[in-house]
């Protein structure tokens, strides 16, 4: 206080005490008489002020959450602001379908994933100046769970490993992948040709033939949101069978020249073709039909009329059996042609004299010949 002792009293620097007041009065004497006048208040007013801070918040899309702030002062009134850029320029916000309570001490927010990074804070104002404004909170909209990447089909051999696998974004909280059956489907556990089964990539090693035509898709569940769990679309394992050959070509007698001989071979597998082969003195190389050979691309090899020219004769065959998986050779298989007898040098007339030795000759081919001599005496 200063001129408590004139007409004129001041008071400086009053303390903020909101809503109180206090009585003045001022005793007037002199020489004649005392007065006093009459009583004045004096109200103080007290500055806008935040006590407690908005807090950021986390939700999903579909939520509602809210911003709260405490505050005192004389006369307040509340403006919520809302900043999509960091905090760089703020607008003012009216009620509407997002937002509501904009001019409370709460401010309601219907979340959207549009929202995201979003920053609010509340300007409160009040009979004196300058307003209070909060702190800034931050509005995280958590991604919602989405595939991005579906398990795709899958061609194998059997016995072959092979994944599949899904990609997302948001937050993932399980991966279950799961087998279709007889009963729908059901969860799949690590295990046998499985592992993986509760990741986002399932690897099956060593598919059997068994497997050949099993769907399979992962659950996933949502780790931020309840609710938002997603299911992959199905994909089909394809198992194709190794090439196996489950009969060998059978030997067979030797034949003579002129005949006829056949071999089979027996296989099981995917797609499969048949090239046979003769070795050559080196190597074995592909046939091709013609002249004594037929079905060289078949199970079966037909020759027919092969001869053999002056002796026995050997040929070397195999028949190489591919599929989609794999190529195998079966066990070679010999066949033998002998040659038939033939007289390449007849004998010769002979004429000599009584008591002399004479001899008749011949040459021959053919396999493994004997000779039998004969005689006629009545001119054959």
């Amino acid at each position: 206080y200063t001129g408590a002792n004139t007409a004129t009293l001041n008071i400086n620097n009053i303390a903020p005490m909101a809503g109180a007041y206090t009585a003045y009065y001022c005793d007037i004497t002199g020489p004649c008489a005392y007065r006093r006048t009459n009583i004045t208040y004096l109200t103080i007013n007290s500055l806008p002020a935040v006590l407690a801070q908005p807090a950021d918040r986390t939700v999903c899309p579909g939520y509602q959450t809210s911003f709260s702030i405490s505050a005192a002062g004389s006369g307040i009134s509340y403006q919520w602001q809302v900043s999509y850029n960091n905090g760089t320029t703020w607008n003012n916000l009216a009620n509407n379908a997002s937002f509501s309570g904009v001019n409370t001490s709460q401010l309601l927010v219907n979340v959207t994933s549009g929202l995201n990074n979003s920053t609010y804070r509340c300007v409160v104002s009040g009979t004196c100046t300058p307003p209070a404004t909060s702190n800034a909170a931050r509005l995280t909209v958590t991604l919602p769970l989405e595939i991005t990447v579906q398990p795709q089909d899958k061609n194998i051999c059997e016995g072959i490993y092979t994944t599949m696998y899904v990609s997302t974004t948001g937050t993932v909280g399980s991966y279950k992948w799961q087998i279709f059956g007889n009963s729908g489907w059901t969860d799949l556990n690590d295990g046998g040709i499985y592992s993986g089964t509760s990741t986002r990539t399932l690897a099956i090693t060593g598919a059997t033939m068994a497997a050949n035509g099993t769907q399979y898709r992962c659950v996933i569940a949502d780790g931020a949101c309840a609710g938002g769990g997603k299911s992959s679309e199905p994909a089909t394992l394809t198992v194709k069978p190794t090439t196996i050959i489950t009969a060998q070509p059978t030997a067979i007698a030797p034949i003579c020249s002129g005949g006829n001989a056949s071999y089979t071979t027996t296989a099981t597998g995917h797609n499969l073709t048949y090239q046979w082969q003769m070795y050559d003195g080196t190597q074995f190389v592909n046939m091709s039909n013609g002249g004594f050979y037929s079905g060289v691309t078949s199970a079966t090899l037909n020759i027919t009329g092969i001869t053999a020219a002056t002796t026995t004769e050997t040929n070397l065959y195999r028949c190489i059996v591919t599929g989609t998986c794999n190529t195998v050779s079966s066990n070679p298989v010999t066949l033998t042609v002998h040659a038939k007898p033939a007289v390449t040098s007849q004998p010769a007339d002979v004429t000599t004299c009584q008591a002399f030795t004479v001899q008749f000759s011949i040459a021959a081919t053919g396999t493994n010949p004997t000779y039998q001599w004969q005689v006629s005496y009545n001119n054959g």
